[in-house]
């Protein structure tokens, strides 16, 4: 009988102690994370595929937490800020109500069998700081995952830069104006590059200008289904008479052309010598403007003319 009693006595008190607990108030962060899988096909061994990650905070305060990975792709997987890629991470703060963006770099093992590989990255609130905290709360850990497949192929490396954009700062310039050509690349193969640019300008069928440019030293490689913008390519064009040109564009890897775009654009007169001159004003009128404005002149004068005749 007392040994029945003091198992009641023991559950009694058990049942009391869970219902404190749950009667504390609890801190319970509003994590999320992009939900879409990530999905890697024809991985190649010793690459590195670079893909986003943006995790979100939807709390009031600003939520630190840590960055894992799980499952087979756990030892590949590594953590950046987007400005850095040198200095890998596995802490954050999540600024209160916003999102952060994130890179995940997977490195392939160059013995990796030829299969799938399935895994997971997340996030974990961790408690805040000692000098923050409110002893009378009690934090609840969340973690948010995110499900990876990479499949390792046995296929040959896959080359495709096809989505690379090239935007020239304008398709008309003026005399003696450089022109400046931004290049995006966007690598949808399975190995990184490193493209050399052959730029190549042609008039009236004859070059007038052609240069390789080496790929920056100092950047990182264009990785796997990622991309990456390189500084302006700036071509002077002092002394260039006006007329039409014809921009050629071959993007090489390994001394092979694995890429060709084309764009036209024009060099006019702009401005004349004597900028304080009549001329100069003239020049710098947009000539819209110039005819809407003898249009309204005409119209008025009409007006004035009309109302002149019905007076006499």
């Amino acid at each position: 009988m007392k040994n029945i009693k003091s198992l009641n006595l023991t559950n009694y008190f058990l049942l009391t102690l869970a219902l404190a607990i749950l009667m504390l108030p609890q801190a319970v962060f509003a994590l999320g994370q992009m939900s879409e899988p990530i999905v890697v096909d024809n991985a190649i061994r010793g690459e590195k595929i670079q893909q986003e990650m943006i995790v979100v905070n939807s709390d009031a305060i600003d939520v630190p937490a840590e960055l894992v990975a799980g499952g087979a792709i756990s030892d590949w997987t590594t953590f950046y800020m987007p400005d850095n890629l040198n200095e890998a991470i596995t802490n954050i703060v999540i600024p209160a109500k916003e999102s952060l963006r994130l890179i995940v770099v997977f490195s392939v093992p160059a013995d990796a069998a030829g299969k799938d590989y399935e895994g997971t990255i997340g996030v974990i609130n961790m408690p805040p700081s000692d000098e923050n905290s409110d002893n009378s709360l009690t934090y609840v850990r969340q973690k948010i995952d995110r499900k990876v497949t990479i499949t390792v192929s046995d296929s040959d490396e896959l080359i495709n830069i096809e989505k690379t954009s090239v935007i020239p700062n304008s398709y008309d310039l003026k005399i003696n104006e450089p022109l400046s050509i931004r290049v995006i690349y966007d690598n949808q193969g399975n190995v990184s590059l490193k493209p050399q640019l052959r730029l190549t300008i042609v008039k009236d069928e004859k070059n007038v200008y052609d240069i390789i440019y080496p790929y920056p030293e100092s950047d990182a490689p264009v990785s796997s289904l990622s991309q990456h913008e390189i500084s302006p390519i700036v071509v002077q064009t002092t002394g260039w008479d006006e007329g039409l040109y014809l921009a050629k564009l071959a993007f090489l890897n390994n001394n092979e052309t694995i890429l060709e775009k084309n764009f036209r654009f024009s060099i006019a007169a702009g401005t004349s010598e004597n900028k304080n001159g009549p001329a100069s004003f003239i020049g710098s009128i947009d000539i819209r403007l110039l005819l809407l404005v003898l249009a309204v002149l005409l119209i008025v004068l009409g007006f004035v003319i009309k109302k002149f005749i019905v007076k006499k």
